[in-house]
């Protein structure tokens, strides 16, 4: 009588159920980020990758974060800096949109068969890139005020992740924490460097507008944002480096 159930079969660096080349089309409907002292972000995407080998290829691919919301701990840190020194907190960008490139490798694969019923293939995918993503910088004056959000400059950002791929003949399903990393060194906001900001704050503390303020052409004044404010969290140090975790669920089609 034939066993029925689990049966799992690991294989290293093959994929036999695929062709030697094929292309696979990645729909990324959630991808769910966090950075505890910034943004809980939530994002929609897509990849292109071309294998061309049975376990590596190129991808190229895009994320736009459509919602953020403020994290608790952010809140209490702007709340603890006010209380201890009476300043801001550091001018941190946080990403809007990404577009990166780069490869993707696929060390492990295997089959698997469930009760004799549900077959198909996995494989465990890692892929590194390299591409440019818009910023913007959640600026706040106290606890109890609005934020605002002015942008950042565009920046090289830096791409890593690791997936699990359910395949079911030419469909699969994606299971991945993801990550980016960019500079968070921040020298404009809104166009506007620090010097523009200055010249901004002393307009409106002499009564004028600051938005005819003398500033450079790429200078673009928001009345959402506190110029003086902008310019005192610019001023603050920062880290290297801000760094970004993605839990995402993706399907694919392969061709």
């Amino acid at each position: 009588m034939a066993m029925r159930g689990l049966v799992l079969v690991v294989v290293l660096l093959a994929m036999p159920a695929l062709a030697e080349q094929w292309l696979e089309l990645q729909l990324i409907p959630v991808s769910a980020q966090v950075n505890v002292l910034e943004t809980e972000q939530a994002g929609s995407g897509g990849r292109a990758t071309f294998h061309f080998h049975r376990f590596i290829g190129v991808y190229v691919g895009g994320l736009y974060n459509w919602h953020s919301t403020r994290s608790s701990v952010l809140d209490a840190q702007y709340l603890t800096n006010f209380r201890t020194r009476g300043g801001p907190f550091p001018a941190t960008p946080v990403a809007t949109w990404q577009l990166h490139g780069g490869l993707e490798s696929i060390p492990l694969t295997g089959t698997f068969n469930i009760a004799d019923k549900l077959a198909g293939t996995f494989g465990l995918v890692v892929s590194l890139g390299l591409g440019p993503g818009g910023t913007r910088v959640p600026l706040k004056e106290m606890s109890v005020l609005p934020t605002s959000y002015p942008d950042s400059d565009v920046r090289l950002m830096g791409h890593f992740g690791v997936s699990t791929r359910f395949a079911f003949g030419p469909f699969a399903l994606l299971l991945g924490l993801h990550g980016s990393m960019w500079s968070s060194v921040v020298t404009r906001l809104n166009g506007c460097g620090v010097d523009d900001l200055r010249a901004q704050t002393d307009a409106q503390r002499a009564g004028a507008d600051p938005a005819v303020a003398p500033v450079s052409s790429s200078c673009r004044f928001d009345p959402a944002v506190q110029p003086g404010l902008a310019r005192q969290a610019m001023a603050v140090p920062n880290d290297a480096l801000q760094v970004n975790l993605a839990a995402e669920l993706g399907l694919s089609w392969s061709l």
